[in-house]
Formats: C-alpha cells, structure tokens, sequence
C-alpha cells in the first residue's frame, strides 16, 4: 500500500508492485517453510513449545531493532 503514495510513474509503480506481489511474497513464503522445517527436524526436534519460543526471540529482536527507526 506505502507503494501507492509514492511519486512513480504508473507504469514502474504497477510493475514494482507486481514483483513485490509475486516474488518477494513467494521468497518469504518459502524462507520460512525451510525455517519451519529446520527448527522441527530430527537433530532439533523443537515441536510447538520451541517453535513458539523461537517466535517470540525474534519478534522482540524486530521490535528492538525497529523502535529506533521510528520518523
């Protein structure tokens, strides 16, 4: 959506957001199935609980990252 208010000429705008809709969401999508695989795999055997915590480290090491990027 951020996309939309900046001042691209529509032609680059929809093509950017097509890469962005299409490659960067499957990219992600795929990182994180590996990842998920990874974690629970034999040698690591997490389950629910360790995925959880695994989650949650890096979830506050975005907000602690990000909060001192705020405008």
């Amino acid at each position: 959506m951020e996309l939309l208010y900046l001042p691209l000429p529509l032609a680059l705008r929809n093509r950017v957001k097509a890469f962005i809709d299409i490659c960067v969401d499957r990219l992600s999508r795929g990182i994180g199935g590996v990842l998920l695989l990874f974690l629970t795999a034999k040698p690591l055997h997490l389950g629910v609980k360790g995925i959880a915590v695994v989650v949650i480290a890096l979830s506050v090491v975005w907000i602690v990252y990000f909060s001192d990027r705020a405008p």
